[in-house]
């Protein structure tokens, strides 16, 4: 059974972070660097702005669209266990629990630097 969430908004700065929300974390000191940037616990994630449209952030288990290319492979700390797409403003946009204390994660994204939409799959995830 495929467990898939989406939201489809604004992206304040159009960049996102995912990572566990209950954790304190070490976000990639110069998110501004790369459209896709990580620490052991946080990757930051470049979307088109708020100003010139909507981001579609997708978490899910399994990844069957197609239309977006890998962007990320790996693992992050999820201590909570939990793990969401974040704003810079620290706020939670779409969360979801994790049965792991370290979720794996692939990242897809429709374009190189301002993607409309981003596919996290988590292989760990609880997403009733």
């Amino acid at each position: 059974m495929t467990h898939r969430r989406e939201a489809n908004l604004p992206v304040p700065n159009g960049v996102v972070f995912l990572y566990d929300p209950s954790a304190i974390i070490d976000v990639p000191p110069d998110t501004g660097a790369g459209p896709v940037l990580a620490t052991d616990d946080c990757v930051s994630l470049w979307t088109v702005h708020e100003v010139d449209g909507l981001a579609r952030l997708v978490p899910t288990d399994t990844y069957e669209d197609y239309d977006c290319n890998l962007v990320f492979r790996g693992s992050i700390k999820t201590v909570g266990p939990k793990l969401a797409f974040n704003t810079s403003s620290c706020e939670p946009i779409i969360e979801l629990d994790v049965a792991a204390e370290a979720a794996e994660v692939s990242i897809y994204s429709n374009d190189a630097s301002e993607p409309s939409k981003v596919v996290c799959v988590v292989t760990s995830a609880v997403m009733g």
